[in-house]
């Protein structure tokens, strides 16, 4: 059985990337590179669903104690 000498050393690896880099890459190139327009979107969008929902919420409420008096 050969033994490895201690004067030789393992060939340096490269760090693996962080999987994070390599999602967005991925998605930002799934998109054309327009990854900032379609995240201004995207928030506008739930910003808007959250705004309805709590329009919807307050209206019922108002309803509900209006019919109660």
């Amino acid at each position: 059985m050969d033994t490895p000498s201690p004067s030789v050393q393992p060939a340096p690896t490269p760090a693996p990337a962080a999987a994070g880099a390599e999602l967005t890459s991925t998605f930002v190139a799934s998109i054309g590179g327009n990854a900032g327009l379609g995240a201004v979107g995207g928030g506008l969008l739930v910003a808007s669903g959250g705004g309805a929902l709590w329009l919807k919420r307050r209206y019922s409420a108002r309803k509900g104690a209006a019919s109660a008096t």
